[in-house]
């Protein structure tokens, strides 16, 4: 089993080492590493040559050059029109895998040919790390229907991507937006008949990179998300994947983007005033997420989120904030 391992690189020259280093010292050799030079402005690509140009390893990568800083799904995109591997795997520049992960993958699943196969990762957080939580039973197949239904989706950084199953399904990363991974990830489940957990620690997920998407809350990211969901509805509307189905696609959705509109609190006024417009335009869509959740909870909240939008996130986050201080007292209460 070959395995394409995509890397986009942008202004990661404190993380790029690590990165590269864990992923030339893999024990399995049957790989292929592309790099994805999408136009930074530091010196992350020198760094990745130097080491390149002194591993033993460094005939595997080949590195690729954007015309103009495209951004993180344009990279990946740019990754798979050139991956030859069996399986695919997309890498973050500023994590790191396990040296032995491929090896120990390989020798446990033998000769898999799942479309997609799922292990596990660490998060790592200034003062903890915390693993991913899979609730299917390791080894056996499943459809990506089952598995939304009972496991968070992360990202796609701890799924091996089957190189065909993609073509075939024309699946790709939405440019111009941020939040793809979630895009990318729910299209991939939905088609996916054949899916298989393994519960090995592959990879190392740094969450506290200053600069990271993750850590950035701006208008743009909020606004993304609006998008996505709009993608989303699309998407169901496209495919006839029946009640039952669509529902688990738009509550794991609809969770998703209720987090990043809280995030909304975060904006400044000239933001949080664009954010409103947003929100508006976008509200149809929320409604059809929410009503297609078949969630009796969720639909409640359909003509509060329609007529009144703006009060409907406000009330939101009030509501978390009385409960995030009913918790402090409560706690204190018994100190």
């Amino acid at each position: 089993m070959k395995v394409s391992i995509i890397i986009p690189v942008y202004n990661v020259e404190l993380y790029i080492e690590r990165c590269l280093l864990s992923v030339l010292n893999q024990t399995y050799q049957d790989i292929e590493i592309i790099l994805v030079d999408d136009c930074g402005t530091d010196n992350s690509i020198a760094i990745a040559q130097q080491i390149i140009n002194i591993h033993p390893n460094g005939y595997k990568v080949h590195i690729l050059k954007h015309e103009q800083n495209r951004g993180l799904s344009a990279a990946r995109n740019t990754g798979i029109m050139v991956a030859t591997g069996e399986y695919i795997w997309f890498v973050d520049s500023d994590d790191w895998i396990e040296d032995s992960f491929i090896n120990k993958l390989s020798k446990r699943l033998n000769y898999c040919s799942s479309e997609l196969i799922v292990f596990d990762a660490y998060f790592h957080f200034k003062n903890e790390i915390r693993k991913t939580i899979v609730e299917i039973i390791p080894g056996q197949s499943c459809s990506g229907f089952k598995f939304m239904k009972i496991s968070p989706l992360y990202s796609v950084w701890n799924i091996l991507y089957k190189r065909n199953f993609l073509y075939s399904m024309k699946l790709a990363f939405k440019e111009g937006v941020l939040h793809e991974d979630g895009d990318f990830n729910i299209k991939a489940f939905a088609f996916a008949k054949d899916i298989v957990y393994c519960p090995i620690i592959g990879y190392h997920y740094r969450t506290d990179r200053k600069g990271s998407i993750t850590n950035i809350i701006s208008l743009k990211r909020i606004v993304s998300a609006l998008k996505i969901v709009e993608l989303n509805n699309q998407f169901i509307r496209e495919n006839n994947f029946g009640r039952k189905n669509e529902s688990i696609i738009m509550r794991h959705r609809w969770q998703s983007v209720s987090y990043v509109l809280l995030l909304s609190q975060k904006l400044d006024r000239a933001e949080n005033e664009e954010f409103d417009k947003q929100l508006i335009h976008y509200k149809k869509e929320l409604c059809y997420c929410a009503y297609h959740t078949n969630s009796f909870f969720y639909i409640l909240q359909i003509p509060f989120l329609y007529f009144f939008p703006i009060h409907y996130v406000k009330l939101k986050l009030s509501a978390i904030n009385i409960i995030k201080w009913m918790k402090i007292v409560m706690k204190n209460s018994f100190i």
